[in-house]
């Protein structure tokens, strides 16, 4: 899907730049608040809007994990 254009070396080694791990690391987070791959692709969510998400979801969970200790 192009979203990420690793390069390779003489020997045929991935090589990732500073920018490609930022950039796995937005993709990987993406896919954990629920974005699919082609949403990446179509609408590039910001890092600021990733982070929310990922806030949001660590709230829920703790809630959760709040109440099972209740029971």
């Amino acid at each position: 899907m192009d979203l990420l254009k690793p390069r390779k070396n003489a020997n045929g080694q991935l090589v990732l730049s500073k920018l490609d791990l930022e950039k796995i690391t937005q993709i990987l987070a993406a896919k954990i608040t629920g974005y699919k791959l082609k949403d990446l692709k179509d609408r590039q969510p910001s890092l600021g809007l990733i982070k929310n998400d990922l806030t949001q979801i660590i709230a829920e969970i703790e809630n959760i994990l709040f109440h099972l200790d209740l029971i």
